[in-house]
Protein backbone atom coordinates (compact mmCIF):
# COMPACT_ATOMS: atom_id res chain seq x y z
CA UNK A 1 0.00 0.00 0.00
CA UNK A 2 3.09 2.66 0.73
CA UNK A 3 4.61 1.64 -2.69
CA UNK A 4 0.80 2.69 -3.96
CA UNK A 5 0.38 5.44 -2.55
CA UNK A 6 4.48 6.73 -3.41
CA UNK A 7 3.74 5.87 -6.62
CA UNK A 8 0.64 8.60 -6.98
CA UNK A 9 1.98 11.15 -5.27
CA UNK A 10 5.05 10.89 -7.80
CA UNK A 11 2.74 11.15 -10.56
CA UNK A 12 0.45 13.91 -9.30
CA UNK A 13 4.12 15.88 -8.46
CA UNK A 14 5.83 14.86 -11.56
CA UNK A 15 2.41 16.71 -13.10
CA UNK A 16 2.67 19.57 -11.54
CA UNK A 17 6.15 20.18 -12.50
CA UNK A 18 5.07 19.88 -16.17
CA UNK A 19 4.65 23.60 -18.18
CA UNK A 20 0.91 24.34 -19.04
CA UNK A 21 0.14 23.11 -22.58
CA UNK A 22 -2.79 25.93 -23.18
CA UNK A 23 -1.70 28.75 -21.67
CA UNK A 24 1.43 30.19 -23.42
CA UNK A 25 1.87 32.25 -26.60
CA UNK A 26 3.95 31.20 -29.90
CA UNK A 27 4.71 33.42 -32.07
CA UNK A 28 6.27 31.54 -35.03
CA UNK A 29 8.13 34.11 -37.17
CA UNK A 30 7.87 38.01 -36.33
CA UNK A 31 6.49 39.87 -39.13
CA UNK A 32 9.31 41.71 -41.17
CA UNK A 33 9.61 45.98 -40.50
CA UNK A 34 10.68 47.81 -43.81
CA UNK A 35 10.95 51.45 -42.94
CA UNK A 36 10.39 52.05 -46.55
CA UNK A 37 7.67 50.50 -47.76
CA UNK A 38 5.24 53.79 -46.87
CA UNK A 39 7.76 56.10 -49.62
CA UNK A 40 7.62 52.70 -51.75
CA UNK A 41 3.87 52.88 -51.69
CA UNK A 42 3.71 56.37 -52.42
CA UNK A 43 6.34 56.50 -55.07
CA UNK A 44 4.41 53.48 -57.10
CA UNK A 45 1.38 55.56 -56.74
CA UNK A 46 3.09 58.81 -58.22
CA UNK A 47 5.08 57.77 -60.79
CA UNK A 48 2.59 55.97 -62.38
CA UNK A 49 -0.63 55.26 -60.68
CA UNK A 50 0.60 51.78 -59.12
CA UNK A 51 0.57 50.42 -63.08
CA UNK A 52 3.37 47.56 -63.13
CA UNK A 53 3.58 48.62 -67.23
CA UNK A 54 4.24 52.15 -67.51
CA UNK A 55 6.56 53.36 -70.02
CA UNK A 56 7.45 57.17 -70.78
CA UNK A 57 9.67 58.68 -73.05
CA UNK A 58 11.50 61.66 -71.42
CA UNK A 59 12.68 64.64 -72.53
CA UNK A 60 15.91 63.25 -72.48
CA UNK A 61 15.16 60.85 -74.78
CA UNK A 62 15.24 57.94 -72.75
CA UNK A 63 12.43 55.40 -71.48
CA UNK A 64 11.50 55.79 -68.07
CA UNK A 65 10.10 51.46 -67.36
CA UNK A 66 7.55 50.32 -64.79
CA UNK A 67 6.10 51.07 -61.47
CA UNK A 68 8.50 53.61 -60.37
CA UNK A 69 9.56 54.63 -63.62
CA UNK A 70 13.02 53.63 -63.87
CA UNK A 71 15.57 54.77 -66.30
CA UNK A 72 18.53 52.36 -68.10
CA UNK A 73 21.13 54.79 -66.53
CA UNK A 74 20.07 54.06 -63.21
CA UNK A 75 20.10 50.10 -63.78
CA UNK A 76 23.69 50.63 -64.80
CA UNK A 77 24.74 52.68 -61.84
CA UNK A 78 22.75 49.31 -59.32
CA UNK A 79 24.21 47.05 -61.61
CA UNK A 80 27.56 48.35 -61.06
CA UNK A 81 27.27 48.96 -57.33
CA UNK A 82 25.47 45.68 -56.71
CA UNK A 83 26.89 43.01 -58.89
CA UNK A 84 23.29 41.90 -60.09
CA UNK A 85 22.50 42.41 -63.46
CA UNK A 86 19.16 43.83 -63.79
CA UNK A 87 18.16 44.88 -67.51
CA UNK A 88 15.77 47.77 -68.20
CA UNK A 89 13.06 45.08 -69.34
CA UNK A 90 13.22 43.97 -65.88
CA UNK A 91 11.91 46.83 -64.63
CA UNK A 92 7.99 45.90 -65.78
CA UNK A 93 7.99 43.53 -62.46
CA UNK A 94 7.71 45.20 -59.65
CA UNK A 95 9.56 43.01 -57.62
CA UNK A 96 12.55 43.55 -59.18
CA UNK A 97 11.88 47.75 -59.60
CA UNK A 98 11.28 47.40 -55.59
CA UNK A 99 14.84 45.90 -54.83
CA UNK A 100 15.93 49.02 -56.88
CA UNK A 101 13.85 51.38 -55.40
CA UNK A 102 15.14 49.79 -51.71
CA UNK A 103 18.80 50.09 -52.83
CA UNK A 104 18.67 53.79 -53.39
CA UNK A 105 16.22 54.19 -50.42
CA UNK A 106 17.93 52.69 -47.89
CA UNK A 107 20.75 54.68 -48.76
CA UNK A 108 19.10 57.54 -46.67
CA UNK A 109 17.67 57.29 -43.22
CA UNK A 110 14.20 56.08 -43.24
CA UNK A 111 12.96 59.01 -41.75
CA UNK A 112 14.28 61.54 -44.46
CA UNK A 113 11.13 61.00 -47.05
CA UNK A 114 12.34 64.41 -48.74
CA UNK A 115 16.18 63.18 -49.36
CA UNK A 116 14.59 59.98 -50.71
CA UNK A 117 11.92 61.26 -52.74
CA UNK A 118 13.89 63.91 -54.02
CA UNK A 119 17.23 62.11 -54.91
CA UNK A 120 14.87 59.17 -56.68
CA UNK A 121 13.64 61.76 -59.00
CA UNK A 122 16.53 63.79 -59.32
CA UNK A 123 19.72 61.82 -59.23
CA UNK A 124 22.69 62.56 -57.41
CA UNK A 125 22.01 66.23 -56.88
CA UNK A 126 18.23 65.69 -56.92
CA UNK A 127 18.46 67.73 -53.06
CA UNK A 128 19.68 71.01 -55.48
CA UNK A 129 17.05 70.77 -58.56
CA UNK A 130 13.83 72.67 -57.94
CA UNK A 131 11.73 70.55 -59.63
CA UNK A 132 12.35 68.09 -57.12
CA UNK A 133 10.66 69.74 -54.09
CA UNK A 134 7.28 69.58 -56.34
CA UNK A 135 7.78 66.19 -56.86
CA UNK A 136 8.32 65.59 -52.90
CA UNK A 137 5.12 67.30 -52.48
CA UNK A 138 3.24 65.22 -54.38
CA UNK A 139 4.90 62.17 -52.71
CA UNK A 140 4.01 63.61 -49.04
CA UNK A 141 0.15 64.01 -50.58
CA UNK A 142 0.41 60.09 -51.25
CA UNK A 143 2.02 59.62 -48.02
Amino acid sequence: MKMLTLTLILLLFTRVLLAPALNCLYIPEAEKINPYEAIWEATCKVESSNNPLAYHMERNGFASIGIVQIQSSRIIDFNARTGLNFTLVDMYQPNKAKIVFMHYASENNPNDMERISRLWNGGPDGMNKKSTLKYYHKILSEL
